[in-house]
C-alpha cells in the first residue's frame, strides 16, 4: 500500500472512530442499548485497524528521530 493510500485509509479509520464515539454518545442519550452496542461493535472494529496498520507500518521517521538530549 503506498504511503497515500494508507494515509487516507488511516484517515477514514480515525472518521468512522470519531462518528461511533458519537453515535455511541447518542444513543446512550436517547436510552437505545441496541444503537449503543452497535457503536460499540464500531468502536472496537475501527481500533482493531488503526493497532493493525501501526503494527503493520511502523512509523520510519518517529523511529530516525534524534535522541532527547535529556534522554
Amino acid at each position: 500500500m503506498t504511503p497515500t493510500a494508507l494515509q487516507r485509509k488511516e484517515t477514514l479509520l480515525i472518521e468512522m472512530l470519531l462518528s461511533s464515539l458519537d453515535l455511541r454518545n447518542n444513543a446512550q442519550a436517547v436510552g437505545s442499548p441496541m444503537l449503543t452496542q452497535l457503536a460499540d461493535l464500531l468502536v472496537a472494529r475501527a481500533r482493531e485497524e488503526l493497532d493493525r496498520i501501526a503494527v503493520d507500518n511502523p512509523m520510519p521517521y518517529l523511529e530516525d528521530a534524534p535522541a532527547d538530549e535529556d534522554g
